[in-house]
């Protein structure tokens, strides 16, 4: 990980390893990510190895409308990355999937909560994924979705009340 530690501010694409440590509420969704399955935008996309993303505590939250056939992410590793970190997040709200994990292996996501979104966890092709300390609730779908993807660690975690499934198992 670099030694140096940027602040966060706003929504941003992350394409250099290194410590980022958010510094308020992030609002919206303006980073394309089209590259993923349908249109879609996110706040804060990771495509950079090597990264924590310390929300310090802030929210990030999506405050627009949701066009029929467009996606939003809160956070989105995205990829073929590795060892990213994503933590202390108070409250991901308001998304199609709150975090969405593609491509990227060997990451974490730690002491983070994802709540009402459509999915809270979505997570595509990425294997030795680590969810410690996060709870994933009133999402009107899923709480975790996990397709394609190998040796992931759940420990402790809670999905909870969602819409459908706590966990989902895809191949």
């Amino acid at each position: 990980f670099g030694i140096l530690e940027r602040n966060i501010t706003g929504c941003q694409i992350i394409t250099e390893n290194g410590t980022y440590v958010q510094t308020d509420n992030l609002y919206g969704a303006p980073n394309d990510a089209s590259e993923i399955k349908y249109f879609g935008y996110a706040c804060v996309k990771i495509a950079a190895s090597n990264v924590v993303y310390d929300c310090n505590g802030y929210n990030i939250t999506y405050d627009g409308s949701m066009p029929i056939g467009v996606e939003f992410y809160g956070v989105l590793l995205n990829g073929s990355i590795r060892n990213v970190t994503v933590k202390n997040c108070k409250g991901i709200m308001n998304y199609t999937n709150g975090i969405h994990v593609f491509d990227s292996n060997s990451s974490t996501l730690e002491n983070v909560s994802i709540t009402n979104n459509s999915n809270g966890i979505y997570v595509e092709r990425a294997n030795n994924l680590s969810i410690i300390d996060t709870v994933s609730y009133n999402n009107s779908q899923d709480g975790l979705i996990l397709n394609n993807s190998n040796g992931t660690l759940i420990d402790p975690s809670h999905f909870h009340d969602n819409g459908a499934n706590g966990i989902n198992l895809n191949n």
